[in-house]
């Protein structure tokens, strides 16, 4: 058995009510991390104006990426946040540690 985790099998992972009826075929691009969550804020633009950037949870598959496992924050392609949502994969988790 492989040591990659994924994150349709964590406890941080979920999809939205609105993508459900996409994510039956196809969960990458529909599934979001719990611990991935950005806070709103005002975004200054000299065109427009100031904006309110809406609070949400980012894309798992962007929070995984290799390219931001420089950043603490993140869960990185080895899943370092990882945690079971099922009681049959404990035993992986305890394998991790």
């Amino acid at each position: 058995m492989s040591d990659n985790v994924l994150c349709k099998d964590c406890v941080h992972g979920f999809t939205k009510w609105r993508d459900l009826p996409g994510a039956w075929f196809d969960k990458t691009y529909f599934l979001y991390c719990k611990k991935a969550y950005v806070e709103s804020k005002i975004e200054s633009n000299p065109v427009t104006g100031d904006q309110l950037v809406p609070a949400h949870y980012q894309k798992a598959h962007a929070y995984r990426l290799k390219s931001y496992d420089n950043i603490k924050e993140r869960c990185g392609p080895d899943g370092k946040y990882w945690s079971p949502k099922r009681k049959k994969d404990l035993f992986i988790l305890m394998k991790r540690a």
